[in-house]
């Protein structure tokens, strides 16, 4: 974007929305505007988007080697976290225009949280489709999975391990 057009940055959190602030700030990005929004339950409605990125809350399994406290949550804990997901996904889909793009990530690994919750996205949303990702600096799926999807993983990429779908509004 080369600094230019206006990116929309948004937390729940005050310390996640003061990080996102902070990082703006010290890469000189002056198009980043970041504030306090819940994604399931917004309070004032925002203009749509040509590119909305839903960057969801997940369990954190692809960057357990940066925190390796993860390993230690409860089970039960997780099982909830792709209906919320979704959930999130949805609400934040309603911010994109016609014919724009949304995208789908997490810092996960787990397939309930990320390939799952693509799919029921795409077939409980009939006004968006697919859209191929392109496979990034030459780089290779490490697993079968849709045009769509690529799942980074750390012993395949030399990345944490990610997720990311993209789908186009029709």
């Amino acid at each position: 974007m080369q600094n230019t057009g206006e990116v929309l940055a948004f937390d729940q959190y005050k310390g996640k929305v003061r990080l996102i602030r902070d990082g703006a700030s010290r890469l000189g990005l002056t198009c980043v505007r970041a504030d306090l929004r819940d994604a399931q339950k917004p309070t004032k409605p925002l203009e749509p988007a040509d590119r909305v990125l839903c960057d969801a809350p997940c369990s954190g399994l692809g960057i357990l080697r940066r925190k390796p406290e993860i390993r230690y949550k409860l089970p039960c804990t997780l099982d909830s976290l792709p209906d919320l997901q979704y959930g999130i996904l949805s609400k934040t889909s309603e911010l994109v225009k016609s014919g724009g793009v949304l995208l789908y990530s997490t810092c996960t690994l787990n397939p309930a949280e990320n390939g799952e919750v693509a799919r029921r996205f795409l077939k409980e949303h009939a006004d968006f489709v697919p859209r191929a990702l392109p496979a990034p600096l030459g780089l290779q799926h490490a697993i079968e999975e849709p045009e769509n999807e690529w799942t980074f993983l750390p012993h395949a990429h030399g990345t944490d391990g990610f997720f990311v779908a993209s789908f186009q509004r029709r």
